[in-house]
């Protein structure tokens, strides 16, 4: 069972382009998206246009951080096998959640997979994580280790779920990811 969490505001078109590249990839999981009080019609939309997604209403002061807690939050009452952290800014390979869950399958679900983002043009890795050194990893087909996680495409197990908890509400919008992927390395 897999649990897909998103948190968005405001990017109407976005969130229905990233929605519909996942349902074309993944048509057996529960969505849990956060619309943190959009003005432009995203709910309602969303809703129209993929009914089966659980949209929760934010307050508009949840950003990205707490948008995602808020999300998970309700996603976990249910007992899913993985929750993956997605933005809403992201459009899927066909292939990336075989390749994600390959690179679990390395780590015997006691891990978490970060996936990495390029920009549309091909030519630039722009997110998934870096190195002690704060530098970008950059593709090799080999898994690597991240120091500093970024959350656009991220896998997690219940396993890791069930030791480290979820992400911190604390954090307003960003460094959430970071500080989850520094304390799943601290476990």
């Amino acid at each position: 069972k897999l649990a897909i969490l998103l948190t968005c505001f405001n990017r109407k078109e976005k969130t229905l382009h990233c929605l519909n590249s996942l349902f074309l990839v993944i048509n057996k999981c529960e969505v849990y998206l956060v619309d943190d009080a959009s003005t432009d019609g995203t709910s309602e939309a969303v809703h129209l246009n993929f009914p089966d997604v659980h949209i929760i209403h934010g307050t508009g002061e949840l950003f990205w951080s707490r948008g995602m807690y808020t999300a998970w939050k309700e996603a976990i009452k249910e007992d899913y096998d993985y929750y993956l952290w997605l933005n809403d800014d992201v459009e899927l390979y066909p292939f990336f959640f075989q390749e994600l869950m390959e690179c679990m399958q390395y780590g015997n679900d006691q891990c978490i997979v970060s996936g990495l983002i390029e920009n549309f043009e091909r030519t630039k890795i722009l997110y998934g994580g870096s190195d002690t050194k704060k530098r970008l990893i950059q593709p090799n087909e080999f898994l690597q280790e991240i120091t500093f996680m970024n959350g656009n495409v991220v896998l997690i197990p219940r396993n890791v779920v069930k030791r480290i908890g979820i992400i911190d509400p604390v954090f307003h919008h960003d460094l959430g990811d970071v500080d989850y992927g520094l304390t799943a390395q601290e476990n």
